[in-house]
């Protein structure tokens, strides 16, 4: 398997952070987009329409962060593998298309 590059599309990041949202306990720039949206620990994801909803300096903050984000917080396993509590034991299926590989490649 070869390596994929990091998006560099803003709502494409912002699909791989914001489902699921780290608890703010992780790391500062997750308390601080949870305090943004106004979202408590035990909501596990943003909508991503509250993209829009985040200002100038939390945009950047998301677009700053991504590349830590997804070496330390691994965001292909918190897509695959979600808070029981969220997902009554159930695993996710869904992720970012961009991810969806090819079924005749």
């Amino acid at each position: 398997m070869g390596e994929v590059p990091l998006p560099n599309d803003d709502l494409e990041m912002w699909q791989w952070v914001r489902t699921p949202l780290p608890p703010k306990s992780e790391h500062r720039d997750f308390e601080i987009l949870r305090r943004s949206l106004r979202m408590q620990d035990d909501q596990v994801s943003a909508n991503g329409s509250d993209w829009q909803r985040l200002g100038p300096a939390d945009r950047t903050r998301v677009r700053q962060m991504y590349p830590r984000f997804v070496s330390q917080h691994n965001p292909f396993i918190r897509h695959i593998v979600r808070p029981a509590a969220a997902t009554s034991n159930k695993v996710a299926t869904r992720r970012p298309a961009s991810l969806i590989s090819n079924p005749s490649g």
